[in-house]
């Protein structure tokens, strides 16, 4: 008898499991998801020949039959960006596409080594790669993050993909790469969906800024604030932008907007921002 892992809700068996015994399934399954008591799972005896034309893992399943391929690794995490229920488009005009980023417990440096050792022996897709930079940057190691994050970008299965091309952006950044974290940005921009919350955008255009990219940082902002005119922390961020491209009177504007949309929040972000209280000095003076 081999034991596999039903979903009750869909009626079908799932994720690819093909144990001797309850308990080696349910091993497997607890390795698969973290929280797996809360969703309509159960472990049962697959049928001897039970065709699943959902899952070709199971087609003509014979007993004792291993149906995990051998390129498949189980990996404890977390998923971030889960695109997992309903296919997306990374950007207007793209296919459908399922998709998903896996964050490791920086503490988990056997499941690191496991990506590590996989790596080795046969390439690592786009988001494996980015998961091990992600694991990598936790456990403080910013070279190797760095490098598995480029990898990343470089990969065909990453070239329109706004949730691939943004997280690298941020790795890159906290390694240090200010150049290649903007470069990965503006890919990122080129294809954000009009889904993007309010602190992607604005952490879009502080990475394009940090790079050096203030025109693209620039268009991220009037793109969002045209949505979101009531943004305070947007107007301030356009401010700073708008004065490193030169444009120090449209700055001290944008600022003067973010003061009549909310004054004690834009007092207290000039007291706690040099670089603000610059721009917004002559304002003052003139008072």
């Amino acid at each position: 008898m081999t034991y596999g892992v039903w979903n009750s809700a869909e009626k079908r068996f799932v994720f690819g499991i093909a144990a001797e015994t309850p308990r080696k399934a349910e091993r497997a399954f607890r390795k698969t998801c973290i929280n797996w008591r809360q969703w309509r799972y159960e472990i049962k005896p697959i049928p001897e020949g039970f065709k699943n034309p959902r899952n070709p893992h199971y087609t003509n399943l014979k007993k004792g039959q291993n149906t995990m391929n051998s390129n498949e690794i189980i990996l404890p995490c977390r998923l971030s960006y889960a695109n997992i229920w309903e296919a997306r488009q990374s950007m207007e005009g793209d296919k459908m596409q399922y998709s998903c980023c896996l964050l490791i417990p920086k503490t988990d440096t056997a499941t690191i080594q496991r990506l590590q050792s996989k790596a080795a022996k046969e390439p690592l897709s786009a988001y494996e790669n980015l998961s091990l930079a992600q694991s990598l940057l936790a456990l403080g190691r910013s070279g190797p993050a760095a490098e598995a994050a480029r990898k990343a970008l470089a990969l065909p299965d990453a070239a329109h993909s706004f949730d691939l091309a943004y997280s690298a952006a941020l790795i890159l950044s906290q390694c240090g790469q200010r150049g290649d974290a903007a470069n990965a940005m503006k890919r990122a921009a080129a294809a954000m969906p009009p889904s993007a919350d309010a602190r992607m955008r604005r952490e879009t255009a502080a990475v394009l800024s940090e790079g050096g990219l203030n025109a693209e940082a620039e268009t991220v902002l009037n793109a969002y604030l045209r949505l979101q005119p009531q943004d305070v922390e947007a107007w301030l961020q356009l401010a700073l932008v708008k004065d490193a491209l030169g444009q120090t009177q449209n700055a001290q504007s944008a600022i003067l907007q973010a003061y009549k949309l909310n004054p004690e929040l834009t007092s207290q972000r000039l007291g706690a921002s040099e670089p603000l209280q610059k721009v917004a000095a002559p304002l003052f003076r003139r008072k």
